[in-house]
């Protein structure tokens, strides 16, 4: 062992600063396992796959080499995490932290999107009244003014106002809709162009996975050159990649911006070229010539739009994806489509050439740069057509799907079938170390499925890949029980709603709250919460719903302020979410978390595995759903004093071969089956309650 592997080990130790720093530090050899491993990874240049159960503390297992790395070595270190919460938590809890442990002198620095950050023009063209706004929208100014000109960072998260207000940020917020780059006014005091200064000069750069996925596909215009890379929930970063690699386009962005160009109603006209034809009465003739052919585009637009409705019709009035067959997307090569298709092309695409046209007779700067972020997000809006209807929808390996809402097309968008291959490609080949840890990324202790879907295959036969599993310290088999009620519907039964508010109803006999039910699909969830909530109202306990009661976040907080509260949700709860202690005592699966085969991730993924000649459920499909199945499954213990149970409604669980390989990979090992009959009975008991 080297030099400074020891010294990631002595840091560990009960005895060391660590203890002294941090109150709750326990040591845990899981740890100080992952940690070397972590250490050896970036020492020899290798590739490491690591899984490490709740309560490790794997966060602390990374950042500690990192930080070491890159002070004796004076090389960047990138951390990738899968939220900006947790991101957050590393850069204003955790590095604040082991600079006191280490005692060391390094800097680090948070990378994010340009969309957290106050934009110094918009601002102040707001200030100047050159921008009429709304009430929220001014009380939002009114409350951050003395904030704006007195923040160094121009950060959102530091703008304390209530949320109603800051879901008007966007006014303010720096977009690369509407950024003037270097003919920016207020370059110098650019609060983006600061962040990314500070980012070249860390030691370590902490960032999310959306935003390093969308800085590979611009060639790293943002993030310094790095070779050594850490990915934590890296189990979640080839499916967001799948979406932050894809290209889409939305129908209501390409309308707002030609409405923002021109728009005329029954009284008025309204729009950037109105403005400009009273500025410069001497091009008015050149302007209302931009002004016809913008109406145009919003007139070919909408021809568009009702050609989509018209072929593609759908009845459900939520929001859905439908992938294309080759059937479907023939259909956009034939007469009647091509006829409307390229006139709207061919008038957009004469849009911008009369916009530069203009662009050259003005001598205004001002108005000329405004007029050049018109046409720069327009031509992105023409490449993105010309990328989806020209080119992918003739790939044999890319997918095509139609976005939905309220039965009408909103958007039409593309993606790879490989994302693996891509990440291969454009991130994988550049680095000399990289680190890929979660708590969940192992089927039955193999790493295969998750080696193959994301792109590692060719590393793992060089052998320059290794893989890791350390197991959750916590004692689960007195922490935790899961019990499978053999005798439930399928959750495809007209019944099964009924039956689950039946099983709800009497655990909220003896347990008034503290309950997560974890769904799969919208439309169940919707109808189980009708049947639930006079039954949760006649208890005295409160029901939320996601979507139907609040947000996400806004639900979580009231769950944890009101203590008979039942808190229902689809994926965003099956990860993420630290209901610690008393907070959660009852969790309940509705269902096996299988992905519909008709979600364009599913499908891209079918059809890549299909290619290969492998069974497209066995490879993908069964894989997929037991890993979600494990990050269901770990919402329930999240500390040594956790204590509760695990209701699984799903009888396919018991009674499917494949049931063995989702009970095998979990960490529960007190696990029951029995009838809806004797649940309660049994269930009270462990938790402590006597019927």
């Amino acid at each position: 062992m080297t030099r400074w592997m020891d010294d990631v080990e002595s840091i560990f130790k009960e005895d060391s600063r660590i203890n002294q720093i941090l109150p709750d530090y326990v040591y845990r050899e899981e740890q100080v396992n992952l940690s070397l491993a972590i250490a050896r990874a970036l020492e020899k240049d290798e590739f490491l796959v690591a899984e490490a159960g709740t309560g490790i503390g794997k966060s602390f297992a990374y950042l500690i080499p990192a930080v070491l790395w890159a002070v004796q070595t004076g090389k960047k270190v990138v951390i990738s995490t899968k939220t900006k919460a947790l991101q957050q938590q590393i850069v204003e809890k955790d590095l604040p932290a082991l600079r006191k442990i280490l005692d060391l002198d390094f800097s680090y620095a948070e990378a994010k999107g340009r969309e957290n950050f106050l934009c110094w023009n918009k601002y102040h063209q707001i200030i100047a009244g050159k921008k009429r706004l709304e009430k929220e929208e001014l009380e939002l100014i009114e409350k951050i003014m003395r904030w704006a000109e007195e923040t160094t960072t121009g950060d959102r998260k530091e703008v304390m106002v209530e949320a109603r207000l800051l879901k008007k940020w966007g006014i303010v917020s720096a977009e690369r809709q509407t950024c003037f780059k270097e003919n920016c006014p207020h370059q110098e005091k650019c609060f983006r162009m600061k962040m990314i200064k500070k980012v070249h000069k860390a030691d370590i750069v902490v960032t999310n996975h959306a935003f390093l996925l969308a800085d590979i596909m611009v060639e790293n215009r943002v993030l310094p050159e790095y070779e050594y890379l850490i990915i934590d929930e890296a189990h979640s970063f080839e499916r967001e990649a799948f979406d932050k690699l894809s290209v889409s386009l939305v129908f209501s962005d390409l309308e707002d911006l030609l409405y923002a160009l021109y728009y005329k109603d029954a009284k008025w006209e309204k729009g950037y070229l109105t403005h400009l034809k009273r500025s410069f009465p001497l091009l008015q003739m050149l302007i209302g010539e931009l002004e016809m052919l913008v109406d145009k585009g919003i007139q070919l637009t909408a021809k568009v739009k009702s050609w989509l409705d018209k072929n593609f019709v759908s009845e459900d009035d939520t929001g859905f994806s439908k992938v294309l067959g080759e059937k479907e997307k023939n259909r956009f090569l034939e007469e009647d489509f091509l006829h409307i298709y390229l006139e709207w092309y061919d008038t957009l695409q004469l849009i911008c050439f009369k916009m530069e046209d203009l662009q050259r007779e003005m001598e205004v700067d001002d108005e000329g740069w405004e007029l050049t972020v018109f046409i720069r997000n327009l031509e992105q809006e023409l490449d993105k057509i010309f990328t989806l209807l020209e080119e992918d929808i003739q790939k044999s390996d890319k997918i095509i799907w139609l976005q939905f809402y309220a039965g009408r097309v909103r958007a039409i968008s593309s993606s790879s079938i490989a994302t693996g291959e891509i990440l291969y490609e454009k991130l994988y080949l550049k680095l000399k170390s990289l680190v890929m840890v979660s708590a969940t990324l192992a089927v039955e202790g193999d790493f295969s499925y998750f080696i193959s879907k994301s792109g590692l295959l060719l590393f793992n036969q060089e052998g320059r890949l290794n893989t890791l599993i350390e197991k959750s310290p916590f004692m689960y088999e007195e922490q935790a029980f899961m019990y499978i009620l053999e005798d439930m519907p399928f959750p495809d039964n007209d019944r099964f709603n009924e039956e689950l508010a039946e099983v709800v109803s009497g655990i909220l006999d003896f347990l008034p709250g503290r309950i997560l039910i974890l769904f799969t699909s919208q439309a169940q969830m919707k109808k189980a919460a009708r049947l639930l909530r006079p039954i949760c109202d006649s208890k005295g306990v409160k029901l939320l719903v996601q979507n139907e009661d609040g947000e996400a976040a806004s639900l979580v907080n009231e769950y944890i302020t009101c203590p008979n509260a039942v808190l229902m949700g689809l994926d965003t709860f099956w990860e993420g979410i630290d209901l610690k202690g008393e907070l959660l005592k009852c969790l309940i699966i509705t269902k096996l978390p299988f992905r519909s085969p008709d979600e364009p991730f599913a499908r891209a993924a079918s059809l890549y595995f299909s290619l290969q000649g492998q069974n497209t459920f066995t490879s993908f499909m069964l894989p997929d759903a037991v890993i979600r199945f494990k990050q269901g499954v770990g919402r329930l213990i999240r500390s040594e004093q956790d204590r509760g149970i695990i209701i699984v409604l799903d009888s396919r669980l018991e009674k499917k071969a494949y049931g063995s390989i989702f009970k095998n990979n979990t960490p529960v090992k007190n696990i029951k089956k029995l009838s809806q009959e004797e649940f309660k009975r049994n269930v009270a008991a462990w938790l402590g309650f006597i019927l």
